[in-house]
């Protein structure tokens, strides 16, 4: 059986009862037959050839073996018999040897104890000169003791000199009740005292070294300095020389550079410090917790905190974001010893946390600043293809800066929040007059930038918190929705504007519609293509942008024109009908519809209320018979030209036949245009414009 196999029943991890020792070539009860059987039953014909072969080579390496154990044991065998015979000739002669050795040992023995006995008196006495001796030489150099300090303190040697004074300061001490030897202790103490004095001043010296500095630190705790004392006047004093060495330096301003020349003025040498403080300094004292590491920890914080005041956020953040990553990772190999782990992580946080706010608060402040110049409509496929390939940038920048410094992806979510919070702002405080291109840019952002760029953020964030995806969506929403109310109520003041001047005094038989009238309609038919073309534009930049991501867009127009009954254009209203009740509210008209992403509605939007306002004008003034005839003319044209342009084709056309209605009972006598003559006027005057 295997040794292997024993020792595994030994510790109980195979159960002895279950191998089947027939079939082990090593077990003493191996049958062959039975594991030829075995074998033969379960293995192939190819694997029967291989253990046969197998077999053999091992059957010829045993045999060879067991020749050649042969040999040697019978070679072995015969050089014993040699042996034997030879020690069996020559006992004889080794017999009487050893007898004559114990004879002569003897006679040794016997005068070695009479020599002893004759020269023990001569001995002793020899001892006790030699003590004696002894005795005088250090009382002769006790008494010179005072001239060799000096000569050490002299000559700088202090390390001779407290070697010295710490092997005789306890005979010397002892010894104060003899005058000669009191004296020679007081004035060893006051030498003792300038030399503790002068090595304080190395130990605090600028041009001396750190190893110096700690020998020094040493010495002082040897002559009985308390070492807690000691440490924290070294560890003041390396930090003034750094200090120094930094305020009079001259420090580059590129990050690199100057952690390359703070490497060499100040961090080899604060690490060196360190070092030596915790191998010499903290082991000198019993209690590892007191003063003395504490010391070694405000020393460790405080030049931390000094050298990093050099580095300028301004100058780090003008680097490229590579450059910062690889800043970064220099700098946390060159204070590994000066600073704590949490220290490095801190400082390499707000690193990153400023240097993210400083590219994202600049890419978005260069964003809005295109405003200025370039602020139409036809430009906004530019401005959000500006912005995509900005950002595009930017995350490929920080992708491998996540990979290294984990907490930057949470950094750029939380700096891009920021961004879209800045550029929300910017488009609510913007002029009214960039409304609505404004809010096309929140709506295409909404739809398809936002997921773009959350889903680019996902392939290096794992835990990206989706909310917040959620939150920049709806505030885009929302936005542009507010910027969208703003363009049309600024789209309405203007039109009311120009409405309440419209309205003039006339003494003639009117043959066209009124200049106002004209230019208040190419004014709104122009609006209403411009919306259709920049509202195509952008709905296919969206559809050939989406690669999947979205399904639909949110710029796709309807056309909903009701089928109600066309204004009369006379003038003369339906008996029954109670019509200043019906505008008593704008709402009853459902003038104010929730606005939707939707040219038509827009358009409509503004026309329903400046015609309502157009209303309202009309409403309190009277009218000669040809301002009337004018009012019918205007209406007629206004809403042949414009009845495509609204939604609730019925309520336009309700509103335009109340315009006329009231004018015309505010008309002395009035004299309407029948239909085949408004109509003349309105082909003459479409021929006219066509020319």
């Amino acid at each position: 059986m295997s040794a292997n196999r024993l020792l595994r029943q030994y510790y109980g991890l195979e159960n002895s009862s279950n191998i089947d020792e027939d079939l082990d070539v090593e077990s003493p009860k191996f049958s062959a037959k039975k594991y030829f059987d075995a074998k033969a039953k379960l293995d192939s014909t190819p694997n029967l050839l291989a253990t046969e072969n197998a077999l053999l080579s091992e059957i010829r390496s045993y045999e060879n073996e067991l020749q050649t154990l042969v040999y040697d044991n019978y070679s072995k065998f015969l050089g014993a018999s040699d042996v034997v015979k030879d020690l069996g000739t020559h006992i004889h002669d080794l017999k009487s040897k050893i007898t004559g050795l114990k004879s002569s040992l003897s006679q040794v023995s016997e005068s070695f104890g009479v020599l002893n006995n004759e020269i023990d008196p001569s001995r002793q006495k020899i001892c006790r000169l030699v003590g004696i001796s002894r005795l005088l030489e250090r009382v002769e150099y006790i008494s010179r003791l005072p001239s060799i300090l000096k000569q050490y303190l002299k000559a700088e040697k202090y390390k001779s000199a407290v070697s010295i004074w710490k092997q005789v300061e306890g005979i010397i001490s002892s010894q104060q009740q003899y005058k000669s030897f009191a004296s020679i202790y007081s004035e060893c103490e006051t030498i003792m005292e300038d030399i503790k004095s002068q090595i304080r001043g190395q130990m605090l010296n600028t041009d001396v070294t750190v190893s110096s500095s700690i020998e020094y630190a040493l010495l002082l705790s040897e002559l009985g300095i308390p070492l807690g004392l000691i440490c924290s006047q070294l560890a003041h004093h390396r930090f003034l020389v750094i200090d120094n060495t930094l305020e009079y330096e001259d420090i580059p301003q590129n990050p690199f550079e100057a952690l390359q020349k703070l490497d060499e003025i100040v961090i080899r040498d604060a690490t060196l410090f360190i070092e030596m403080y915790k191998s010499h300094l903290i082991p000198a004292t019993d209690d590892k917790t007191t003063k003395v590491n504490g010391i070694l920890v405000d020393f460790v914080n405080i030049t931390f905190e000094r050298i990093i005041q050099v580095f300028s956020s301004h100058h780090i953040n003008e680097c490229q974001t590579k450059e910062v990553g690889e800043f970064l990772k220099l700098f946390r190999l060159k204070l590994k010893f000066i600073a704590s782990d949490s220290q490095l992580s801190l400082y390499c946080r707000k690193v990153l946390q400023s240097f993210t706010d400083y590219k994202l608060n600049d890419f978005f402040k260069t964003f809005t600043s295109v405003f200025d110049s370039k602020s139409s409509l036809n430009l906004i496929n530019e401005i959000v293809m500006s912005f995509s390939s900005g950002i595009d940038t930017i995350l490929n920048e920080f992708r491998d800066l996540s990979t290294v410094f984990s907490d930057c992806s949470q950094f750029l979510i939380q700096q891009l929040s920021l961004g879209f919070e800045y550029l929300f702002e910017f488009f609510r405080l913007k002029s009214q007059s960039y409304s609505l291109l404004f809010s096309l840019i929140c709506s295409m952002f909404s739809e398809f930038e936002i997921p773009k760029i959350f889903e680019k953020l996902s392939r290096f964030e794992q835990d990206l918190p989706l909310y917040i995806q959620d939150q920049i969506q709806q505030q885009c929403k929302n936005v542009s929705m507010e910027c969208l109310k703003h363009y049309v109520a600024h789209q309405k003041c203007v039109y009311d504007s120009s409405i309440i001047g419209s309205v003039w005094k006339i003494s003639k038989m009117p043959v066209s519609p009124s200049q106002f009238i004209i230019t208040f309609s190419n004014s709104i038919v122009e609006s209403n293509n411009e919306f259709f073309k920049v509202f195509s534009i952008a709905r296919k930049e969206i559809d050939d942008g989406s690669n999947n991501r979205i399904s639909r867009s949110p710029f796709k127009p309807r056309n909903l024109f009701g089928n109600g009954s066309f204004p009369s254009f006379i003038g003369i209203r339906d008996e029954g009908i109670q019509i200043d009740r019906m505008f008593t509210s704008i709402n009853r008209l459902k003038l104010q519809q929730p606005l939707t992403f939707d040219p038509l509605a827009i358009t409509a939007s503004i026309l329903m209320h400046s015609v309502k306002s157009y209303l309202e004008v009309i409403r309190p003034q009277t009218f000669n018979q040809f301002e009337f005839n004018q009012i019918q003319i205007d209406m007629y044209y206004l809403y042949y030209q414009l009845k495509d342009k609204v939604i609730q084709t019925e309520l336009f056309g309700s509103l335009i036949e109340e315009i006329i209605n009231s004018s015309y009972e505010r008309t002395n006598d009035p004299s309407p245009l029948d239909i085949s003559n408004l109509s003349s006027i309105y082909e003459h005057c479409l021929g006219q414009s066509k020319i």
